[in-house]
């Protein structure tokens, strides 16, 4: 989603950090009206929703301003987290005990996935 974190509850300082890099790419590769628009989102969303960005908000946009393929956002963020993700692992195993998530999913149910060779 980009805004809101569990931890960083007025500002992710990570995003502020990453908000000047993606602000410095766009500026290169020309793409200044996303910035424009995105701090139009983050003042509207900071006053009326009382959220922030989190890292993943400016990672959208570097990554758009360095010509990165759409497709490969998500295999970026998974590398990022992929070893926070073992370490839980690790914690469980060690502990020989689950950790449970403490949410319960409510969206939609079971859908059926066209494969991609036939999507449009």
């Amino acid at each position: 989603m980009g805004f809101g974190h569990r931890v960083y509850k007025a500002g992710d300082v990570r995003a502020g950090i990453l908000r000047e890099y993606a602000r410095k790419a766009a500026q290169t590769a020309g793409h200044m009206q996303w910035e424009e628009t995105a701090d139009i989102i983050e003042g509207i969303i900071g006053r009326e929703k009382n959220l922030f960005p989190n890292l993943d908000w400016p990672a959208g946009r570097l990554y758009h301003a360095l010509g990165l393929e759409t497709s490969i956002y998500t295999p970026i963020f998974v590398m990022a987290r992929i070893t926070g993700w073992c370490a839980h692992i690790m914690e469980q195993l060690a502990n020989n005990r689950l950790i449970r998530p403490r949410s319960r999913y409510t969206g939609p149910s079971n859908r059926t996935v066209a494969p991609i060779s036939q999507r449009k």
